[in-house]
């Protein structure tokens, strides 16, 4: 499914008819294969997000209590928060794009179609972004031989994200007669308390970093001193002529 909506929407950039790209932004939709497209790529993810969930489900059922691995815990998260995301996109494109196309209704009404569509558009960075937070948190300190400081702040920040990264979309129609000003100021508020996850990334990743580097810092100076003091005794033992 993923594989066809791929070639329907590159079907459609190369002959010129979307013009418009991912964005089929009312009232000016892209061509309609290419909306298909678009939706069919969005429900093969769905497919993908589903076996991620239910994995999940089968590990934390048998036996039930486990915790579940980190890097699973936080695919399931991302997954779950693109299902939520991808509904906005697919609603504006089964609902109104593919019928406006098809000559089944007249006109399509804009603010709700941008709505929906930046509900979709806004989360996809993070669905792009979350991937390289997971190999921040649970790759990279093992990689370079230390620990994740802490594993219940990594699942948090990843909840956040979740949380914050889909009503935010707005953001991007600050600037449409059709907001109203205190929504304007909500969606301002809330796309800062972004930065809250990403500090309890920074802070996590750095400081396990840091315990990495110390740790590593110490064997160093340890060994060093017993080469120094093997040194000096083989010096010390020479001289003395031992």
């Amino acid at each position: 499914m993923m594989l066809l909506g791929l070639v329907l929407t590159l079907d459609a950039i190369a002959a010129n008819e979307a013009t418009l790209l991912y964005t089929f932004y009312a009232p000016m939709p892209a061509d309609g294969a290419f909306c298909l497209g678009i939706a069919l790529i969005f429900i093969a993810n769905w497919g993908v997000g589903y076996q991620i969930l239910a994995m999940r489900w089968r590990w934390h059922a048998a036996p039930p209590g486990r915790i579940t691995p980190l890097v699973s815990w936080m695919s399931a998260v991302t997954m779950s928060m693109w299902f939520l995301a991808s509904l906005g996109a697919v609603a504006a494109v089964v609902i109104w794009h593919i019928p406006a196309f098809l000559g089944w209704i007249d006109g399509m009404p804009p603010m709700i179609t941008r709505k929906l569509f930046w509900w979709s558009g806004h989360p996809i960075v993070y669905f792009w972004l979350m991937p390289a937070y997971i190999s921040w948190y649970a790759l990279i300190p093992r990689q370079i031989g230390g620990v994740l400081i802490s594993d219940p702040l990594a699942r948090v920040s990843f909840i956040l994200l979740m949380l914050f990264s889909l009503p935010v979309g707005t953001r991007h129609q600050l600037m449409d007669a059709g907001i109203p000003d205190v929504m304007r100021a909500i969606v301002i508020f809330l796309t800062f308390t972004v930065i809250l996850p990403s500090l309890l990334t920074a802070f996590t990743v750095g400081a396990s970093l840091e315990y990495a580097g110390r740790a590593r810092a110490a064997g160093v100076i340890r060994a060093s001193r017993r080469s120094c003091w093997r040194c000096c005794c083989s010096s010390s033992a020479g001289r003395a002529g031992w």
